[in-house]
């Protein structure tokens, strides 16, 4: 039987999301980074960008619900209310600024950061970054890369990296910023229209296939050590860089 082009994206949207769940599950975030190159040469960038949104509030729900004993509740407010300004930023910013330069320029910036760790010797916690200031500079570079790019993540893997949070401290902050972040995002989406019967298709694949995902890499988030966690920060941190460079210069 011949597949449509339509029948191989759906199937490619839930490989992508299969994995994209066992990263979210394991790290708290990641799971747009990855699902992204993925699904990019089979599917509409928009209908990318709508799904992960969607997908990403029960996902984000259910990591806040997994961490949520462990969550330090002012790093995420002074986090969430960072944020705020931060999309509003990016947003404005992008109507006088091109997407290119924009995802360039950002990509570029993370790829700087990560070339510094790994030059500079390894650090403890760093105070500055752990202040009320520094958190809501981190959740306004947060919010400012959500509303620009569409990608919230790398920001708070950096200000975890820098702070040194525990693992699961972190993995919990991270679910309550993005499902603050993320669900303001999805009801502005229904407002203005843009969820087509094409995006929920993919919804309704991405979904299930997510939720499998999560549930298959459980065992891995309860045993993930806390060095290893700092280095997937980083990880994080570099495939943000490669998502936004892929999306500049090959989508």
């Amino acid at each position: 039987m011949d597949l449509s082009p339509g029948d191989i994206s759906l199937i490619v949207t839930g490989i992508a999301w299969l994995f994209a769940g066992f990263v979210v599950i394991v790290t708290g975030m990641g799971g747009p980074l990855l699902a992204l190159p993925l699904m990019a040469p089979f599917v509409e960038l928009p209908t990318i960008i709508l799904v992960a949104c969607f997908v990403s509030v029960p996902s984000d729900i259910l990591v806040t619900i997994r961490f949520f004993k462990y969550i330090d509740w002012k790093k995420a407010w002074l986090l969430s209310i960072g944020s705020l300004p931060g999309v509003w930023a990016g947003v404005l910013v992008l109507k006088h600024v091109p997407l290119f330069w924009m995802q360039l320029g950002l990509g570029v910036l993370l790829l700087v950061f990560l070339a510094w760790q790994l030059l500079a010797s390894e650090e403890g916690a760093s105070e500055d970054w752990d202040s009320r200031a520094g958190l809501l500079a981190c959740g306004a570079a947060s919010g400012f890369f959500n509303g620009s790019v569409g990608l919230a993540g790398p920001p708070l893997a950096v200000c975890a990296w820098k702070c040194n949070w525990d693992k699961d401290t972190a993995r919990g902050v991270f679910g309550f910023v993005f499902v603050v972040a993320v669900a303001a995002t999805v009801v502005l989406d229904l407002w203005h229209g843009l969820v087509t019967e094409t995006v929920w298709w993919h919804i309704l694949v991405a979904l299930p296939a997510m939720l499998i995902g999560m549930a298959a890499g459980l065992p891995a988030s309860k045993r993930i050590s806390q060095a290893l966690f700092r280095r997937v920060l980083l990880l994080v941190v570099l495939a943000g860089a490669l998502t936004l460079l892929y999306k500049a210069l090959l989508v």
